[in-house]
Parts: C-alpha cells; structure tokens; sequence
C-alpha cells in the first residue's frame, strides 16, 4: 500500500470518527436557559376514578433551550425530566402514534368536538411493564425536546385528585409545572 492511500485511510478514519463525535447531546451551556412551562389543567375525576384502566389522559410537552441572551436555540442539548407521581409516565414521541378523531363510526363523533382533543395509539416500541418517570433526551435544531405525558392516575387527597408537578433541568436552569385535575 503506497502512503498515499495510507494517508486517505487514516483521514477517512479520523472523519468518521471525528463525525460520530460531534453528533452526540452535550451539556448546556453556561448562557442557556430553559423556557417556562405553562401549567396544564385536565378533566380528571375524584377519587372514584382511582385504579379505572378507562380512565387516561395523554399530554404533550415542549421544552425549549434557547441562548438567554439572543434567544437562539441550542440543538443537542441534554435535559431531563422527572414526573412527581408514580400514575405519570414520561413517554418519548417514537411510542405513540398521534392520530385525529378515529373515522368510520358515528359513536366517536361524540368524543371529538374538542378541536385541542389528541387521540394517540401505543406503538410496538411501548413496554407495557415499564413506567418511566423520569426521561432523559436531548433538543433538536429547533432547541425542542417533545415528550407525551400519559396520566394514568392522579394523587387522591381527601377523597379528591391533587396536582403532579413535572420538573425538568438543563443543569444550568431548571423549570417546572402543574398538572391540575379539574372534576369530570
């Protein structure tokens, strides 16, 4: 092998490593800041809804990493996000399907008058036995990391559901927000 092609085998080499390299999450910088989050209210029953498999709401949220200074955002940026409730899974968008109001039957009709309303199917890539609470990802070229937030229960006080607050950190800052039951 002459040095010429020893020389383009080791810069193709030092470029794929050097290209796998670059495209994993980093941490934020010191001027990033995570955008506040709005709390979410949702239709959820007192403490007779408790243990009801029927009885879910599925959520999204969008957190954003922009530069505190000039509001650029940050692709590639590590954040986590914890649930405050062990009824309140953190799902990454790969495992669930989004879909609009389900076609074909008169009887969804009646459950799809809400515009804001999110009908969702659980993909092949959902483990039923695994309840995360807590996630870890990173943002995209938009500095947006989505998750889906599926209520399955709600923390009863009082014989009435209680809020479950969601937190979430950069490690330079760090927001959080409510999820609050209205009765239903």
């Amino acid at each position: 092998m002459t040095w010429l092609r020893k020389l383009l085998l080791a810069m193709s080499g030092l470029s794929l490593i050097l290209a796998a390299a670059c495209g994993a999450p980093v941490s934020a910088p010191i001027d990033a800041k995570l955008d506040a989050m709005e709390d979410l209210n949702i239709t959820w029953g007192d403490g007779d809804w408790e243990g009801d498999e029927t009885k879910w709401a599925l959520l999204r949220a969008d957190f954003v990493v922009t530069s505190e200074e000039d509001d650029i955002p940050y692709n590639n940026v590590i954040i986590e996000i914890v649930s405050g409730y062990s009824g309140v899974y953190l799902l990454p968008t790969g495992v669930i399907n989004v879909e609009n109001c389900p076609e074909g039957e008169a009887q969804w009709g009646q459950y799809c008058s809400d515009p804001n309303q999110t009908w969702g199917e659980l993909t092949g890539n959902f483990n039923s036995n695994l309840q995360p609470t807590f996630y870890r990802g990173y943002t995209n070229g938009r500095g947006v990391e989505t998750i889906w937030i599926w209520v399955e229960d709600m923390p009863i006080v009082d014989d009435a559901a209680t809020n479950v607050e969601i937190w979430a950190t950069i490690g330079v800052d760090s927001t959080s927000f409510l999820i609050s039951p209205n009765s239903g």
